[in-house]
């Protein structure tokens, strides 16, 4: 620790609970690549696929919303596109990006599985009471906000010490 840099003791049960959201978050995680695993596929290519599926996207906003190395989600796609289950349309808007789509043959491998993908969620979703649901978005929407307003102030202390 470099000198005049801020300690901060945090509350034990905070501490404790924070550790505990990290936990389930990544044990959520792990439990839809167990379920890839099961689909022959792998966490990656799962959620690669979802992006797809959803809606025609960009290399790049698979990598944004996933948090995905860009080169994973590249090797994915070089090999989608080798096996015939993607077709790359460049963007009218930005020439340098190409929007992903499938074939008929990529429907034909990955409709299945999204489809019971879409499925389980929404009835793990229906297992939620309604107040239940509408609670867990409010709350992830808020520490989601939280998390980047505190990062960005977190990053501006940090550079202004730099300074």
């Amino acid at each position: 620790m470099e000198k005049g840099e801020k300690t901060a003791q945090p509350d034990r049960e905070t501490l404790k609970e924070v550790l505990r959201y990290d936990a389930l978050w990544c044990e959520i995680i792990a439990q839809y690549g167990e379920w890839a695993k099961k689909q022959g596929i792998s966490y990656h290519e799962l959620v690669t696929a979802y992006s797809i599926w959803l809606s025609p996207c960009t290399q790049r906003e698979i990598v944004l919303r996933w948090g995905i190395p860009k080169q994973t989600v590249h090797s994915i796609l070089r090999e989608f596109l080798k096996n015939g289950y993607i077709i790359l349309q460049r963007s009218e808007t930005d020439k340098r990006s190409k929007h992903i789509y499938f074939d008929a043959k990529g429907k034909e491998k990955f409709g299945p599985v999204m489809r019971r993908l879409i499925d389980l969620e929404l009835r793990v979703w229906n297992r939620l009471q309604e107040k239940e649901a509408k609670a867990l978005l409010l709350f992830t929407e808020k520490y989601s906000a939280c998390f980047r307003e505190e990062s960005r102030r977190e990053e501006a202390e940090h550079n202004a010490e730099r300074a």
